[in-house]
């Protein structure tokens, strides 16, 4: 071999050596995450627990939508409300509406996530619950200061611990509607039926007495 095609032999392997490294390199072209306070699509379409928890909190992107303006309702209505298959962000009108109701609280307790659930019972037996959580999960929220006194009357009231406390009190209590299936966030197999569905949250106002 000649040493002009030696030197092009050696030039022509070099090509060939760095065309299949560039080939193996991995790709810098990644996915950008969503920006804070996004909901991704997999989330919305499962009903994904953090999304539900800031509805809960009124901390969502559509809080700004409740209308504050409290319309009356019963205990009866509110169970009545049903969900939908799947959720993930705020369903009006229900979610997006502040409710009022008459009810008998029959029960209170300090929940692990903080909350304060409070069972309450209508004038025809319809029952279901108001959660007022804790006002530190709450920052942000255009119902922060209501959920701030919401929590302030019950627990000069009754001062919840973990123990499921028996009350039976005469009360009026106002809230946003919250539509789920109870302490899940999926809905309760075919033929199966949650002991807690539709209800308040988060409690706004409480007036006790008759």
């Amino acid at each position: 071999m000649t040493t002009i095609h030696r030197y092009s032999y050696l030039a022509l392997c070099g090509i060939i050596l760095v065309g299949c490294q560039s080939d193996s390199a991995p790709s810098t072209n990644t996915a950008k995450a969503p920006a804070p306070g996004a909901t991704s699509n997999t989330s919305a379409k499962n009903g994904g627990s953090s999304v539900r928890r800031s509805v809960k909190t009124s901390t969502d992107l559509d809080a700004s939508k409740i209308d504050l303006t409290a319309k009356e309702t019963t205990i009866e209505d509110i169970v009545g409300q049903k969900a939908p298959e799947k959720l993930a962000g705020r369903q009006g009108p229900f979610e997006t509406s502040t409710w009022q109701v008459k009810a008998r609280l029959k029960s209170v307790q300090l929940m692990k996530d903080g909350d304060y659930y409070l069972v309450m019972k209508g004038e025809k037996g319809g029952q279901t619950v108001v959660e007022v959580p804790d006002p530190a999960n709450c920052k942000g929220s255009p119902l922060e200061a209501q959920i701030t006194e919401a929590r302030k009357q019950i627990e000069e009231k009754y001062h919840p611990t973990k123990d499921v406390q028996k009350i039976d009190d005469a009360a009026t209590v106002t809230g946003v509607g919250f539509l789920g299936w109870g302490k899940s966030s999926k809905a309760p197999k075919k033929g199966g039926e949650s002991k807690v569905g539709a209800r308040l949250m988060p409690g706004t106002g409480f007036k006790f007495g008759s």
